[in-house]
């Protein structure tokens, strides 16, 4: 693995990890930029655009990029939701089995070896949030004491239509080794936000189950890079990556406090959040970019009211429950594994917009096309705004401004609007086999749903006779 102990500047990464950073950042930026997210097209959200084959084709807009020497070789597929309803709470749909990520596999380089990578996508599906939150740590498999986030976990690992994420990474080493053999030189695993815990538990699930190993029984190398991922798993996962030789180097924005929860605590929120570095502000610090608090133990309560006030509806208690978590659960058993690179867009003020609106703010910490161009400045600018309100007014660039050209419709040769691609399904892959032993294992490690107490939540509707009965039974 690169060397990259102690870098905390652009200008102190070597060329080579600077170029290695932005390549597998950009494959992981494909997970986005190929996915039907609109809701209201209830026929295609939670789709890939296109079919594999013709994924890297259709996606990267430089025609000289060196990502086009990958090949895109398998569709994952993952379900959300908080059971048992696992209703997707932006599209109303009960419908939660979405597009998760892909594998890809290179040319061979000089030494005739082929790179496999696995890139996850983060979360946009409403169900996918309701895993973001369960922060509750479960056992990885039932009898094996390696804690990990029970929503994380699950989303990799249990399926109830058809086949988890692990049965389908399982199933396509199997093809990889017959096809390819000891041409394979490395598996490397990426992934943003939620796609980044997912890529925890892929490199580590690779190196539990051996599926690195050759035909001729040496290891290949398992190497997870991950942009603004939150924490996994606790000591013990921690240390049985390092026992099987799984290197993590993940990339944060220290603005950004997705990659300290679950977990959170008042000791890291004024490590990491300090408005200055000695301190000298009295003791405040910064929770999110532009969202400054005085008083840590109020803070935190007062930034939950107000992150609940911007997800009202149907999205509030997804959004306070991650907050509640560091009270009710044992969160501060989290730790973080490999090694950390962090930046700071405060150190970028003539680049990025500072302050306005908490949702906003936390938008430009997060955003993964950002965080690229910390790594690289020399990237093109207008890649920032992608899907964010990120730059400064000088740059005149429009906010959120990728979108697929007249979303993907085109005139066919008959004189008819059509899609450009059929959207790929997961009925358009071959079956997978059912991993149903390795299933129950984990099943068997989750703590048993219980219902939340609603009651308090049903007196605030607005139906009075409704509102007056749950009262008058307090």
């Amino acid at each position: 693995m690169l060397h990259h102990d102690g870098i905390t500047s652009p200008r102190e990464i070597p060329p080579e990890l600077r170029r290695v950073l932005i390549k597998y950042g950009e494959l992981t930026q494909i997970t986005y930029d190929s996915f039907y997210g609109d809701p209201k097209d209830t026929t295609t959200f939670g789709l890939n655009k296109y079919p594999p084959k013709a994924l890297f084709e259709e996606v990267l807009l430089d025609p000289n990029s060196p990502l086009k020497a990958y090949t895109a070789v398998k569709y994952f597929y993952a379900e959300s939701g908080l059971p048992p309803l696992r209703v997707d709470f932006i599209t109303g749909r009960k419908m939660n089995r979405y597009w998760q990520g892909y594998a890809a596999v290179s040319e061979p380089d000089a030494k005739g070896k082929r790179d496999v990578v696995f890139a996850w996508r983060g979360t946009i599906a409403g169900s996918e949030w309701s895993m973001d939150v369960q922060s509750a740590m479960c056992n990885y498999e039932d009898g094996r004491e390696i804690g990990v986030a029970e929503g994380f976990s699950t989303m990799y690992m249990v399926s109830q239509k058809r086949t988890s994420p692990q049965a389908q990474v399982k199933s396509l080493m199997e093809k990889l080794w017959k096809e390819y053999g000891n041409e394979i030189g490395s598996l490397t695993v990426c992934g943003h936000s939620l796609g980044g815990a997912l890529a925890h538990i892929c490199a580590f699930d690779l190196g539990d189950r051996e599926l690195n190993k050759r035909p001729d029984g040496t290891f290949v190398p398992i190497t997870a890079y991950t942009f603004c991922s939150p924490r996994v798993g606790d000591k013990d996962f921690k240390e049985a990556c390092e026992a099987r030789d799984v290197k993590v180097l993940r990339t944060v924005n220290r603005r950004d406090i997705v990659p300290k929860v679950p977990g959170l605590s008042k000791d890291e929120l004024q490590g990491r959040y300090v408005g200055n570095n000695d301190g000298a502000d009295g003791g405040s610090f910064k929770l999110l970019d532009g969202f400054d608090i005085q008083d840590p133990k109020k803070g935190l309560k007062e930034a939950q009211q107000k992150m609940a006030e911007r997800l009202r509806g149907r999205a509030m208690a997804f959004g306070t429950k991650m907050y509640q978590n560091v009270e009710k659960n044992k969160t501060d058993k989290y730790e973080e594994v490999g090694t950390e690179l962090m930046f700071d867009t405060e150190e970028f003020p003539d680049t990025f917009k500072k302050g306005g609106n908490l949702v906003g703010a936390a938008g430009r910490a997060h955003n993964l096309e950002v965080l690229l161009h910390m790594i690289d400045p020399q990237r093109d600018h207008a890649l920032c705004n992608k899907s964010e309100d990120a730059l400064v007014e000088e740059f005149k660039i429009p906010p959120a401004w990728y979108g697929i050209p007249l979303k993907g419709m085109r005139i066919s040769d008959k004189g008819k609007w059509e899609r450009a691609y059929r959207p790929f399904t997961e009925a358009d892959a071959e079956p997978e086999p059912i991993d149903d032993e390795h299933i129950k294992r984990k099943e068997a490690a989750m703590p048993a749903f219980k219902f939340p107490d609603m009651s308090d939540a049903l007196t605030k509707l607005p139906f009075g006779f409704r509102r007056k009965e749950l009262a008058s039974k307090k």
